[in-house]
């Protein structure tokens, strides 16, 4: 048996990789819809080193045994190189509640769900926060087409719950337009709006403890615009809409790397694609009492379908493992490194975004930076993106790089809670806060 394997040792490895690649292809096949860019460079990939292996699969054996053992000898180390980039990564799927066990630290162990119904009992209008993926993934196309509505903010003035990271959950008063944000403040002058995602948003500390509630307990009067899982087309949106209303003398621009995955969503969802076209509007500071009533139905939705989530839990555990196999097998840490993704395929609507985001801002005589955040993996080593650098060089956009300035103290993940998690803690939003106002708030005009 062992003389067969030894013998036979280069077929095997011929059919491991045609499996390997007949699987990507027809993952390329899926990811087409989402990512056609990306889609049909795996297709093509896929279907070449195919044929490559089925051609070496008929050659002379001693030319196939060193053909394979080459192949073989690489692609092993990539494995290596990959586990190792897994190993000084950190892991932020984690389970915060065991974590703080483990700690001695509290954690409310209640969902969500529980959290909001426990807050109606005691007569408090409750609702969940928002995110940008509700609209694009869980409310079906036709619904927001129906409506003719796609709102970029949440249910205004109303308790909101949002999240659990560091053993107590976000819960604060939204504004009139369904933003994080005081009220009393609209009123102030010398504004300042921020818009990004989930760290915009405040995910996942106290009200107060997040960038523009830092930023005002240090006498800015800073506005957050953010939602969870924005993106580049829904920000440039969100600029569009309520900018002329607040006419903000700076306007921050926060970007993570995963903004990229979230353009390739936006630019396929119904009314949001449309803020490509510069004359593109749909008057939502006009229309919140509509939006309040269309994210109320749909949301009161979600919180129904949230114990079927639950019973599905198992099959998504099952459905991560698997994609983790996935992603060694592909080598998905090392392609993050060498800009081998889906995330790095669209920097020309990207482009098209911060251009049309340039001349908003400067319709209303606005200053727009870019602020970078990191993502985790960036923490530990070094990467460049000079894509992005060229397109804010190309239209004269200053920019904050937060990622390089963690980087630089002591300890960058205690700046995150349990040292894992993808958000910030109070403290790393008020290291972020610092940055802004010694890089640009204290020498803007």
């Amino acid at each position: 048996i062992m003389y067969k394997i030894k013998e036979n040792f280069s077929n095997f490895i011929i059919f491991f990789f045609i499996i390997l690649c007949f699987l990507t292809f027809f993952f390329g096949i899926i990811k087409f819809n989402s990512f056609p860019n990306w889609g049909i460079k795996i297709i093509i990939f896929s279907s070449l080193t195919i044929i490559f292996f089925t051609f070496v699969f008929f050659l002379k054996k001693k030319i196939k045994d060193f053909i394979i053992t080459i192949i073989t000898t690489a692609y092993v180390a990539f494995l290596f190189v990959n586990v190792y980039l897994e190993t000084k990564i950190p892991n932020t799927k984690i389970n915060a509640a065991k974590l703080a066990q483990e700690a001695g630290a509290d954690f409310d162990n209640r969902s969500k769900i529980e959290v909001i119904y426990d807050l109606r009992k005691k007569n408090i209008e409750t609702h969940p926060s928002t995110y940008a993926g509700l609209l694009q993934t869980d409310v079906p196309p036709e619904i927001i087409l129906q409506n003719n509505l796609y709102p970029l903010g949440g249910i205004s003035n109303v308790t909101t719950v949002m999240c659990n990271e560091s053993g107590f959950y976000t819960i604060y008063l939204s504004d009139k337009f369904g933003f994080n944000n005081d009220n009393n403040f609209y009123q102030k002058n010398n504004k300042i709006m921020i818009v990004g995602d989930s760290m915009v948003h405040g995910q996942c500390v106290h009200p107060g403890e997040d960038i523009a509630g830092y930023l005002r307990s240090k006498g800015f009067n800073t506005f957050s615009f953010g939602i969870s899982s924005n993106g580049p087309l829904t920000e440039l949106a969100t600029i569009r809409e309520y900018a002329g209303y607040l006419k903000p003398k700076i306007i921050l621009w926060f970007y993570h790397p995963n903004d990229f995955y979230d353009l390739h969503r936006e630019i396929k969802t119904p009314i949001l694609k449309n803020y490509l076209k510069e004359d593109f509007y749909q008057n939502l500071i006009g229309k919140q009492k509509i939006i309040d009533n269309f994210l109320k139905k749909i949301t009161e939705e979600q919180l129904i379908k949230g114990k079927e989530k639950e019973d599905k839990k198992q099959i998504n555990v099952n459905l991560n493992f698997l994609r983790n196999i996935r992603n060694y097998l592909t080598l998905h840490n090392l392609r993050f490194f060498l800009n081998i993704s889906s995330a790095t395929s669209d920097y020309d609507k990207f482009e098209q975004i911060m251009f049309l985001a340039k001349k908003e801002v400067n319709k209303i005589n606005a200053t727009l930076y870019f602020v970078y955040l990191p993502d985790m993996r960036e923490l530990k080593i070094s990467k460049n993106n000079t894509a992005l650098d060229n397109i804010l060089n190309k239209h004269d956009i200053e920019s904050l790089n937060f990622t390089k300035i963690l980087k630089e103290t002591d300890d960058p993940l205690s700046f995150f809670p349990w040292r894992k998690m993808i958000h910030f803690n109070k403290n790393g939003y008020a290291l972020l806060g610092d940055a802004i106002i010694e890089k640009i708030l204290n020498n803007s005009d």
